[in-house]
């Protein structure tokens, strides 16, 4: 038998499997858990009242975000970790960078012009994340993701966006490029790349983004 042909052999059997996935450590994602939703949840309730962009959305944020901090029942962040567990790196990513551009005053420009095309590409990834929930696709999407094969093809098409893409598309790709590099390093938030770059609430967020630019342009 040829070694070196065993080689390869027992190299893209590693490569493409989902028997042994790499987890986060329990402790980080211990962490993990009151941080992600405290960043969330800072972005989110000021988002939503229209105060963001205000001094009193930056008060609002802080509070919100102290508030997911506490431990126990009266925190907020026990009971949507019980519900929804972690949220994704991608969806944590696009907090952080909206309340930093917030204090500019530019984050709805910013990611109105980042979106394309990686919003249609979530969206696409999304629908077929659910059609396997439903066991309508004839291969274990979702499984998949725990492979390295599946972490190189993400790369790759999100490298191949920020290469040949223009403005737009390039920062929506190398958003993605560094939310695969942050899970490469911790495996947050479950050890699956699916679930770091995207979840239901990131989702339903550029599906409701996509129509509102399908509606204006419906207008123009």
């Amino acid at each position: 038998m040829d070694l070196n042909s065993l080689d390869l052999n027992s190299l893209w059997a590693t490569f493409i499997s989902t028997s042994s996935p790499l987890l986060p450590a329990a402790v980080l994602a211990r962490w993990a858990l009151p941080l992600f939703w405290a960043i969330v949840l800072a972005f989110a309730v000021p988002y939503f009242t229209k105060s963001l962009a205000k001094p009193r959305g930056k008060w609002l944020a802080l509070i919100v975000a102290l508030w997911a901090l506490v431990p126990g029942l009266w925190s907020p962040t026990y009971w949507l970790g019980l519900a929804f567990q972690l949220p994704s790196l991608m969806t944590v990513g696009l907090c952080v960078m909206a309340l930093i551009l917030h204090r500019h005053g530019s984050a709805r420009q910013y990611f109105a012009q980042a979106t394309p095309p990686v919003q249609w590409l979530g969206i696409l990834l999304g629908w077929l994340l659910l059609l396997d929930t439903f066991l309508i696709l004839p291969f274990p999407l979702y499984r998949w993701g725990y492979s390295p094969a599946m972490l190189t093809l993400l790369s790759i098409i999100a490298a191949v966006l920020w290469a040949l893409g223009r403005e737009g598309a390039r920062r929506g790709a190398a958003m993605v490029l560094a939310m695969l590099a942050l899970f490469v390093l911790t495996r947050l938030p479950s050890g699956n790349v699916f679930d770091a770059v995207i979840d239901p609430w990131l989702w339903f967020g550029l599906q409701f983004s996509a129509f509102k630019n399908w509606r204006a342009s419906r207008k123009t």
